[in-house]
């Protein structure tokens, strides 16, 4: 059952204000101009779009040989065609969506994480939309590689990727995977009770705490000094909580919630000593788990 609490009009005005002040403005396109950066653009563009700002398209080149002594470089000929495919994307997006505000076109040379964390910079509330494209991206150069090192190594801002197999209507449940730091993770919440308020989405919270890693326990009851502070903050989410036992594997237990709440987007918060702390790169990879559902990571 959602734990949910009622709140005045007014009340409910000024924490909708608050929330949706810090939910996503400007959705930042990382394409590399396959199928799949092209299924996520358009599953975000269905997701976000009635609170967007701008849609920024943007490629990311590798850096240029500096000793090269030809006259026309290898890399000058890639950033030619990657900004003429950059306007053919924009065409076609606003072909496609009523879209009343700009769509810029960026590309740039450089590491991708570097040249994100640079662009991002620049514009109010941002997040970053990949294709999310499995392991074997590694040989082939593709957009799975370049999230991989953003996982490792890209901060602050939060970063969505969808697998190129999976359409998916507008969230209506969320799992958000919780550890130790969950207090410290309430401010990095905002962005998804952004992507849930107006889609009336429940956020389901799978927690696991040290009394799960460090003894076995079966306990799966609320954490009642927790569940309070998410119907302070958010009073307009509905939520669940679970604590995830430590006699099953964490990921058996995830899709088992991932199945009983049919759930359309998996959230994470990443931050250095936590228990989720690079998983997407090493236990979740190898496991599968992530690569067949839209996910959104913050890394603090």
């Amino acid at each position: 059952m959602a734990l949910t609490r009622k709140v005045s009009e007014s009340e409910n005005s000024a924490k909708w204000g608050s929330v949706w002040q810090s939910a996503s403005k400007t959705l930042v396109v990382a394409t590399d101009f396959s199928v799949a950066a092209e299924h996520a653009r358009d599953q975000a563009l269905h997701w976000l779009l009635p609170g967007l700002q701008r849609v920024v398209l943007l490629h990311v080149l590798p850096e240029r040989n500096r000793y090269s002594s030809t006259l026309v470089r290898v890399e000058d000929i890639l950033k030619d065609l990657a900004d003429q495919r950059l306007l053919k994307q924009r065409q076609a997006i606003c072909q496609s969506w009523d879209i009343p505000f700009p769509v810029e076109c960026i590309s740039r040379e450089g590491p991708i994480h570097a040249v994100l964390q640079e662009v991002c910079s620049r514009y109010l509330a941002p997040i970053v939309v990949m294709g999310n494209v499995g392991v074997h991206s590694e040989q082939s150069g593709d957009t799975g590689s370049a999230r991989k090192e953003l996982l490792a190594q890209f901060n602050t801002f939060p970063l969505l990727s969808f697998s190129r197999y999976k359409s998916t209507s507008v969230p209506k449940n969320i799992l958000y995977a919780s550890d130790v730091f969950e207090m410290e993770s309430l401010e990095a919440l905002k962005p998804l009770v952004g992507m849930a308020i107006p889609h009336q989405a429940t956020i389901h919270i799978a927690h696991i705490g040290e009394r799960n890693i460090v003894q076995s326990s079966h306990t799966e009851g609320p954490d009642r000094d927790l569940v309070p502070r998410y119907l302070e903050l958010f009073p307009e989410v509905a939520f669940t909580y679970k604590n995830l036992n430590g006699n099953e594997p964490i990921f058996a237990q995830l899709r088992s919630m991932v199945s009983t709440h049919n759930i359309d987007l998996v959230f994470v918060v990443m931050q250095q000593h936590g228990f989720y702390h690079n998983f997407l790169q090493t236990a979740a990879a190898e496991d599968g788990f992530f690569q067949a559902m839209p996910v959104l990571t913050v890394r603090i």
